[in-house]
């Protein structure tokens, strides 16, 4: 008889620029739990991203009623933000992880594979940042998914900054309001300049 304490576990792991999600299932393929943490963008902080995969696989593993020690069981893949850099990959790829297996590759590729499998095939990427790509031919074509200070437009983030820069130029007296621009500083209580910025780098 099998020993279930040995047997396997696999870990699907969704790196994003906000947020870090992970499928746990055993070794037959049944869903053993979901979990999320923080952010896991390894452009970003790879120490942050590393956190983060550990805290979601931890809760994941939790809401099983498993023990933690059973993360050495777990053979992990990620598809991370920011995998497409090269600094970013290469410290990553020398992670002394706690995992029985892990290895990852950029979301775009993964969200790719699981969308088209060994098929040809095209996805967008659209939240925190974008980015857009396909599989052709078992080659991987990968566009934008730079960061927001050079890409990323159309995403949440660049969405964000560029309601938060036009609200800055409202409240210089630059630009017109609007009804939108009014309910973001009603919520967020600025009505100064100085006000937004500090809530924005803070």
């Amino acid at each position: 008889m099998t020993n279930q304490s040995h047997t396997p576990l696999f870990l699907g792991i969704d790196g994003g620029g906000t947020k870090c999600q992970v499928r746990l299932e055993n070794d037959c393929g049944v869903l053993l739990a979901h979990a999320q943490s923080g952010p896991a963008n390894i452009a970003t902080s790879v120490s942050v991203a590393q956190q983060s995969i550990l805290a979601a696989t931890a809760l994941a593993l939790q809401k099983a009623n498993l023990p933690a020690t059973d993360i050495a069981r777990i053979n992990a893949y990620a598809g991370l933000a920011g995998a497409g850099i090269n600094s970013a990959k290469n410290t990553m790829a020398q992670w002394q992880h706690p995992f029985a297996q892990f290895n990852f590759s950029t979301d775009l590729h993964i969200v790719c594979q699981g969308a088209h499998g060994d098929n040809n095939g095209a996805i967008i990427i659209l939240g925190t940042g974008f980015c857009a790509g396909a599989i052709k031919d078992n080659a991987v074509i990968e566009l934008g998914g730079h960061g927001l200070l050079l890409s990323d437009g159309t995403s949440g983030g660049w969405i964000g900054l560029s309601l938060f820069r036009y609200a800055l130029e409202v409240l210089d007296a630059m630009s017109p309001s609007s009804p939108l621009i009014k309910c973001l500083l009603t919520e967020l209580g600025c009505d100064t300049s100085s006000s937004l910025t500090e809530l924005a780098l803070n």
